[in-house]
């Protein structure tokens, strides 16, 4: 995970894996559906720490 502030900190889908305790094909369906926030950087979904964070807080 790259350090900076909490705000600005992305993790690979991996990291959000581990992060969150949910399945890729979870994370993957969020994204798809619109529930979760993310952005795709050389061919792979990367998430900002307070997307995640919101999604799991339902907001």
């Amino acid at each position: 995970m790259q350090k900076y502030a909490k705000d600005e900190q992305y993790l690979s889908i991996k990291e959000a894996k581990e992060y969150t305790t949910m399945s890729y094909n979870a994370l993957k369906k969020a994204v798809k559906l619109g529930h979760l926030q993310s952005t795709f950087v050389n061919g792979r979904y990367v998430f900002k720490l307070k997307w995640l964070d919101a999604w799991l807080g339902g907001k």
